[in-house]
């Protein structure tokens, strides 16, 4: 496969708008503020360094009734100090301004490569379509370009054209008063759908970001001339014959299409309605010029590019009989497709969108090309490095959120062991646990927590375990030694005594030193105690046996 690289020059011929999408559009009293006929796009970080924090609520305030005075009042002298874009405003309109895509570094404008091939498959798509289905959802349609494998536009690239700056234009809506089979020409003037044949500039007006015609930009379209994607006889034309083929076909859609808006627009007048024949006959004298060898094109492409356009203008021989809406439709008895965005610039009306491609010979490339100054191609080799420290932040970024996840994961595996060792009973290793938790999540709460709670348990059992210790090293010695220094005054104290010792000393027993301790101590009994045993001797006899404790008894 052959792939031809063709340079190319775009030249804006009608005000064109590449939309950046309706979440980018400019909001009045939020976005922007109008003044002395300007419109101010406020940047709202510079806006709070000049108003510092005691005017953030009043602007809050401000901002959530759209008060414009309140904006302008706050920002007082330094509103072009706040300001990222300052245009002439050609009108005022109560719809936000619909925004025109711009590079994500600089904020240059942008045609993007894929908004100019969407116009060229659009223009190509009636020179490849099946014969036979009326259907607009036909199946059939979607084979136009071919398969997945093979696919005409796949074997077409188009790059993205930097474009220098732009300005806000006005648009209207054209549309058709009437019913059944009489209408006329007229322009929209409200929102449910009020159409007066007196063109008003404001009223259902909407600003547009547009590059005003005579501007030009640089990019290039990459073309495999000879990819076998098809064996249909145009397809292979198309590519076989690079790229003037493909002007020669972009020009014989834009042939048609003029040509039947001109007599749309004959059929139809109204009030301006003869500037809009006057854009249409410019465009067909620049056409007839590029028709002459192909070098060039005419298409017509994003913001008001119209349903004939969009979707391959193949279902309309005759832009004035488009049908009516069925009885279920919304608009049922209305024309179909009987609105066109109309553009006001230079104080002219104007079709938007259309754009000349014109192709370079190498040479006039090469000096187009060699004319970037340094502080382009500066711009573009800092977009590189900044985007390179932007994919390397974005992976440093995605590695330490892994292992964040890899260290909370290991984090509550050992948690999870700590608790279950503090139930258990292991306060050491429950500890051990803990300090290696959090060594990977020092501030986790909940194992602070358990680290103090671990650690009060654990002074509590060395604290038992102490007591435990001293009253094991007191019971070691003789019984004698244990009843040293102890004031026992009854029985059951005393066998309480004893019988811990003989637990301590269980390769003992009771035999005459025994006795002649235990025998000293009931000795000092008080005698109510004496009494008592005399009494009830039973717990005696069990403990000392019924010869000693007769002897025992005996001596009270």
């Amino acid at each position: 496969m052959e792939n031809k690289r063709y340079n190319i020059e775009l030249e804006v011929v009608t005000p064109l708008c590449v939309g950046a999408g309706g979440e980018n559009d400019w909001v009045k009293g939020a976005d922007y503020v109008e003044k002395d006929g300007k419109v101010y796009v406020i940047d709202l970080k510079w806006f709070y360094d000049e108003i510092g924090k005691d005017g953030i609520d009043k602007l809050s305030q401000a901002y959530a009734t759209s008060n414009m005075d309140g904006i302008l009042s706050l920002i007082g002298n330094k509103l072009e100090s706040v300001s990222r874009y300052i245009f002439d405003s050609p009108e005022t309109s109560e719809n936000p301004i619909k925004t025109f895509l711009r590079t994500q570094l600089y904020n240059r404008p942008l045609i993007a490569g894929t908004s100019l091939k969407g116009a060229i498959r659009s223009a190509l798509f009636k020179e490849f379509r099946p014969e036979g289905p009326k259907d607009r959802d036909s199946k059939e349609n979607e084979k136009a370009f071919g398969g997945i494998q093979d696919n005409l536009m796949k074997f077409l690239q188009v790059g993205d054209i930097e474009m220098a700056e732009t300005t806000l234009v006005n648009t209207k809506v054209f549309s058709l008063i009437g019913s059944g089979d009489s209408w006329d020409g007229g322009w929209k003037d409200t929102l449910n759908g009020k159409n007066l044949r007196t063109y008003n500039p404001q009223g259902f007006n909407t600003l547009y970001e547009c590059v005003y015609p005579g501007e030009t930009g640089l990019g290039t379209i990459t073309y495999a001339v000879n990819a076998a994607t098809s064996k249909v006889s145009e397809k292979q034309r198309l590519q076989q014959g690079g790229i003037e083929e493909l002007f020669r076909i972009i020009n014989q859609r834009t042939r048609e299409y003029l040509d039947k808006e001109k007599k749309f627009f004959e059929q139809y007048p109204a009030n301006r309605s003869e500037e809009i024949i006057d854009c249409i006959d410019m465009l067909s004298e620049e056409l007839d010029n590029m028709m002459s060898d192909n070098k060039s094109c005419l298409l017509k492409m994003s913001a008001g590019v119209g349903f004939h356009s969009i979707t391959g203008d193949w279902q309309c021989k005759d832009y004035t009989n488009t049908g009516f809406y069925g009885e279920k439709h919304r608009h049922a008895g209305k024309k179909k497709y009987k609105s066109r965005k109309i553009a006001e610039y230079d104080r002219k009306l104007y079709l938007m969108g259309f754009v000349a491609l014109h192709l370079l010979p190498d040479e006039k490339a090469k000096e187009c090309r060699s004319s970037l100054d340094k502080e382009h191609i500066a711009r573009l080799q800092e977009a590189a490095e900044a985007e390179a420290r932007r994919k390397a932040e974005a992976e440093a970024k995605q590695r330490a959120k892994q292992q964040q996840r890899m260290r909370q994961a290991k984090f509550d595996a050992l948690f999870q062991e700590a608790k279950d060792l503090n139930v258990d009973g292991h306060l050491d290793e429950a500890i051990a646990k803990l300090n290696e938790a959090l060594a990977l999540l020092p501030n986790d709460v909940d194992a602070l927590k358990l680290l103090a709670e671990v650690k009060k348990r654990q002074e509590n059992q060395a604290s038992i375990k102490k007591l435990e210790e001293a009253a094991a090293k007191r019971l070691s010695g003789s019984l004698a030694d244990v009843f040293e220094g102890k004031s026992i005054g009854a029985l059951g104290t005393l066998i309480a005594t004893t019988q811990k010792w003989l637990k301590a000393n269980p390769e003992v027993s009771i035999g005459d030193a025994e006795y002649e301790a235990i025998k000293k101590v009931v000795t000092n009994f008080p005698k109510n105690e004496k009494r008592n045993i005399k009494k009830n001797s039973k717990k005696l006899i069990e403990f000392l046996g019924q010869d000693r404790a007769d002897e025992l008894v005996g001596t009270f």
